[in-house]
């Protein structure tokens, strides 16, 4: 503590700035330290820059490729998502950050999609580490302790020591658990948020020291980026946000609060048309029942009282005893994640849905608060030098110890597949080639990849989170499961696929190669529809209609006006599907002339309708005749136009509707002001306007 204060009573800066003054050290050596966390880490995991399609096609990040492969292929047309769950608007699908940079660097290298998806993840991968070497320095940090933090998290996993569950997963306790989410659940955009993350919060660290208008973009810029490559890394975002203000030396000074506010404004001012409310609200709908079912009980609101009173109670421990800036947020920012993950193994009080994904976050905090409240404890607290080189010196040799281990678990764990020869690639390519442009329900890993090799529509998809119709949840989960169907399994399946406007439903038997065999009774359209292809324990049916296309004349009577309560709630659909195998009703022509706009021609008589089998959604619009149709939804989720009595030639597109306007203007005005806070001129005749003066003066 003598140690502490001497060195606070040589600093020439007022008190508030102790610690946030820009080290006075050579741009070299931390160039040089970030150069090693970075070579080491491409040397562990060198071979998956060159992986294209994996070994195994478990992962979830076909979906992600087959995104990015979309966004090279249609880069004008980022509307619409016609690919998954009957269509989706195109934000729906999953943020798109990390999808857009696999695009731009697969058309940049001329690698593929998949291998350029690679190696985005994998560069990501790298680069955490360094990021955490760069917020441990912008946070006042001292160099040696920061790269111990960054070799840290390169070669130990606190996530497999700490929880037997995450340790049984991985299967020992010393091995790489960050890689093995990477290649074993696809965990690529995940990667690159926590990157993104870092980066931001090191920037947000110079903004709420000595505020500059070049941090405050950057700081702005890098919040939007988060978010816009995961919502996992978006949320930890925030908590470190949090953690960060409460650790400044004055945590409650409202001008730090405010900058903090307008940057998360500005943010989403850039991300908004990207992540539009529309999205965020499926989001909220979806994510409490993508895994397990998490639900805000009168405990979770105990829990995270008890949660917000640790925050109170460390930071006035930290600052008692007299801790830095960096041990304060390492430490809180930890306590935030740490609690998040602790209890998502108890039953009924999870605080987040999918709370044990935030795991890799909270591996990244600890590491970080053990190696700076370690080295702190010793150096200041106990006034122990070399106390506190030992510490570090310890946790280096545990580190180099773990070297051997995790680059013969990366050899092992990362392994190339020949992508053309699996089920899930021909498949796709069979329905791209057969069936093109038709509806598919496809099982299990097919899913997943299908769009990573051909543009099949599905009724399912590869992000569950983004389902624009909550109907098709509860009709899925029935199609796979036969819960509570028996003897009518088949009939009921059928009459949910012709429902949906599907045209092949594709069965993996239990001894195919697909990987998750989903149907629990894969013989339920044996009799009910005609097999036209099999391959490798693979089958597949064709699923009869009246007409092509996905537009059909029906009674007004006979669409369904109630959500089904579960997938057995058939009856609507029964009598709906009765009017669409209806031959005496007129036949509808139906084209899409893009990937969010389709043509459609009908007759439509007296006291009819045109139900369209795409989900519905407000930024939907019709055309007619010179005129705007009234666009509804049904029961189903599906859209019905009433153009009346006659004749019609409708056009149907999907523009966004007034949120996308909106969401298009924050973004200008966003970067509209990041214009004039980094033009010098701009930002002077700025503040001399008397509103902007007065509110600079408020601030």
């Amino acid at each position: 503590m003598r140690r502490l204060a001497a060195r606070r009573s040589q600093c020439p800066y007022p008190a508030p700035y102790n610690n946030v003054v820009p080290l006075s050290r050579s741009a070299t050596t931390e160039l040089l330290a970030g150069l090693l966390l970075l070579l080491l880490n491409a040397i562990l995991i060198w071979p998956l820059f060159a992986v294209e399609y994996p070994a195994s096609f478990f992962s979830i990040e076909g979906a992600f490729i087959g995104i990015a492969r979309h966004i090279q292929q249609h880069p004008g047309q980022l509307s619409w998502f016609p690919w998954w769950y009957g269509g989706i608007p195109f934000p729906h699908a999953y943020p798109p950050f990390s999808h857009a940079l696999t695009a731009f660097w697969a058309s940049l290298s001329g690698n593929s999609v998949a291998r350029a998806y690679h190696q985005v993840a994998a560069t990501a991968y790298c680069l955490i580490p360094v990021a955490l070497y760069a917020l441990a320095r912008s946070l006042r940090a001292e160099r040696l302790p920061s790269i111990v933090a960054g070799l840290g998290i390169s070669l130990v996993s606190p996530a497999a020591i700490l929880f037997g569950s995450i340790r049984g997963d991985l299967g020992e306790w010393n091995l790489a658990r960050r890689l093995h989410v990477l290649i074993a659940y696809g965990e690529g955009p995940h990667m690159v948020s926590i990157l993104f993350c870092l980066v931001t919060l090191a920037l947000l660290a110079r903004v709420f020291a000595v505020p500059r208008a070049h941090w405050f973009v950057l700081a702005s810029l890098g919040c939007g980026a988060t978010a816009l490559s995961n919502w996992l890394g978006a949320v930890a975002l925030a908590f470190g946000a949090l953690a960060l203000l409460l650790a400044m030396e004055d945590p409650f000074r409202r001008r730090r609060w405010l900058h903090a506010v307008g940057i998360a404004f500005l943010a989403y001012g850039i991300a908004s048309p990207w992540m539009p409310p529309s999205t965020i609200a499926a989001i909220r709908r979806n994510a409490p029942f993508v895994e397990g079912r998490f639900e805000v009980s009168a405990l979770t609101m105990v829990y995270g009282l008890a949660v917000a009173l640790g925050v109170a109670t460390l930071l006035w421990v930290l600052r008692t005893m007299g801790a830095n800036r960096a041990v304060r947020f390492a430490v809180l920012w930890a306590w935030m994640l740490g609690v998040v993950v602790a209890l998502a193994r108890k039953p009924g009080i999870a605080l987040l849905p999918q709370p044990i994904r935030y795991h890799i976050e909270m591996e990244i905090a600890l590491l970080l608060a053990l190696v700076l409240a370690g080295y702190w404890f010793f150096q200041e607290a106990l006034d122990r030098q070399r106390w506190a080189i030992g510490w570090l010196a310890l946790l280096t040799i545990l580190g180099a110890w773990q070297i051997p281990t995790y680059y013969v678990y990366a050899r092992g764990l990362i392994q190339q597949g020949d992508g053309d020869s699996s089920v899930e690639a021909q498949t796709a390519r069979w329905l791209a080639r057969e069936l093109p442009g038709e509806r598919a329900w496809l099982p299990g890993s097919v899913a997943y990849w299908a769009n990573a090799f051909a543009d099949v529509p599905q009724f399912g998809g590869g992000f569950d989170n983004g389902i624009q119709n909550p109907a098709t949840m509860g009709v899925n989960y029935q199609i796979y499961s036969s819960e509570g169907a028996g003897e009518r399994d088949g009939e009921i399946a059928v009459t949910w696929l012709k429902a949906y406007g599907v045209r092949a439903v594709q069965v993996s038997l239990p001894d195919s190669p697909e990987y998750f065999h989903p149907f629990r009774n894969p013989a339920k359209f044996n009799g009910l529809l005609e097999p036209i292809w099999g391959h490798r324990k693979m089958r597949m049916y064709a699923v009869p209609a009246r007409h092509e296309g996905l537009a059909f004349v029906v009674p007004d009577a006979a669409l369904p006006s109630n959500r089904p309560h579960d997938g057995l709630d058939v009856g609507e659909a029964e009598r709906y599907v009765a009017a669409l195998e209806d031959s005496s009703l007129p036949v509808t022509q139906f084209a899409w002339r893009g990937l969010g706009e389709a043509a459609i021609q009908a007759r439509v008589g007296e006291g009819q309708a045109v139900s369209v089998q795409v989900s519905h959604h407000p930024g939907w619009e019709a055309f007619a005749g010179g005129r705007k149709l009234p666009l509804e939804e049904d029961g189903l989720g599906q859209i019905v136009l009433r153009p009346g009595a006659g004749e019609h030639a409708i056009r149907l597109v999907f523009t966004g509707g007034m949120e996308q306007t909106l969401a298009r203007l924050a973004c200008a005005i966003s970067l509209l002001i990041f214009l004039v806070l980094l033009v010098p001129p701009l930002r002077k005749r700025a503040a001399a306007l008397a509103p902007v003066r007065g509110l600079l003066q408020r601030l």
